[in-house]
């Protein structure tokens, strides 16, 4: 006889519950020697090893028509591990396409419902960040991959996390919430090198090749401080100016360097003064008598630059 309708019920867990149970397939009965697939919910249903079911079919409506044909038969099948999370993330890939970070990524469905479209939802500069992408329609079990483009206005926090929506789409269009989960990585670099260091050209340690001030720029140079027609004199009374050098005294390391720091003594000449060893004779070139020529012998010379000699 043809089944136009049956029920299904669990043998094995009088707790567990199926929807729906009752099929009424009306002008749709299954023929003799034919078959068809049907598909239900297995709610409350303690895990085991197999699930039995009972399933009892009918000609048509034994309410409606008790003497109706019908015959009951008894199955068992395996039950397979089910996934808490509504969805296992299988990869996620960030990659930059013209200075921009792009992302790609797959996830198993395991939630009860048909995904059509994934929201993704994420941190911006000036709020979170939404967008929608559809997915054509992919059933429970089945692989849901998808991607796209993050706005230019992303935060890159690190972590970086994303809050990925899954949505089935209704008869009417609209959108309906199935399940939702969070990933999080760390974004890659993207976008130029960036090189840190002083952009501030009037600093002592302008850095030419940055191209980002990192807060290190030291200023020793002060140029509005120069002033080569002061009469400093040759007094010996050297100090370390802050550009590593000797002076033979601080009015030439103010007014002839421009320097705004300086130590008491003559330079160390690890800290790059110019340093000629003296030879065991007289050195003519050694001005100050202090056994070598360095920059204070040169600054004492023209100290006495245009001075009548007798």
């Amino acid at each position: 006889f043809e089944i136009g309708y049956f029920s299904v019920s669990v043998s094995n867990d009088m707790n567990a519950s199926i929807s729906p149970s009752v099929y009424d397939l009306g002008v749709g009965a299954i023929q003799p020697a034919d078959c068809q697939t049907f598909s239900f919910g297995l709610l409350d249903f303690d895990p085991e090893d197999e699930l039995c079911l009972i399933v009892s079919a009918h000609e048509n409506d034994p309410i409606l028509n008790p003497e109706t044909m019908c015959c009951i038969a008894e199955a068992c099948f395996p039950i397979p591990a089910c996934d808490d999370e509504c969805a296992t993330v299988e990869w996620f890939d960030v990659v930059c396409l013209d200075d921009q970070w792009y992302f790609e990524a797959g996830s198993l469905n395991n939630s009860m419902t048909t995904v059509g479209y994934v929201e993704f939802i994420y941190p911006g500069v000036n709020g979170l960040i939404s967008d929608i992408s559809s997915v054509g329609a992919v059933a429970h079990g089945d692989l849901i991959a998808f991607g796209d483009l993050l706005s230019p206005f992303t935060n890159a926090s690190s972590p970086f996390c994303i809050d990925i929506v899954l949505h089935e789409a209704s008869p009417l269009g609209e959108l309906v919430e199935c399940c939702s989960f969070q990933y999080c990585l760390d974004l890659p670099s993207c976008g130029p090198e960036e090189i840190p260091g002083c952009t501030d050209a009037s600093a002592s340690n302008f850095d030419p090749e940055a191209t980002f001030d990192d807060g290190s720029c030291s200023y020793c140079i002060a140029p509005a401080l120069i002033n080569t027609n002061s009469a400093c004199g040759s007094e010996l009374d050297e100090v370390c100016g802050c550009n590593g050098i000797t002076y033979i005294n601080l009015c030439y390391a103010i007014n002839m360097g421009g320097v705004i720091s300086w130590t008491p003594g003559a330079c160390d000449s690890a800290d790059g003064t110019e340093v000629v060893e003296s030879s065991g004779e007289t050195c003519p070139t050694d001005v100050n008598e202090d056994g070598t020529t360095n920059v204070s012998d040169l600054l004492m010379v023209l100290g006495e630059f245009g001075v009548n000699c007798e």
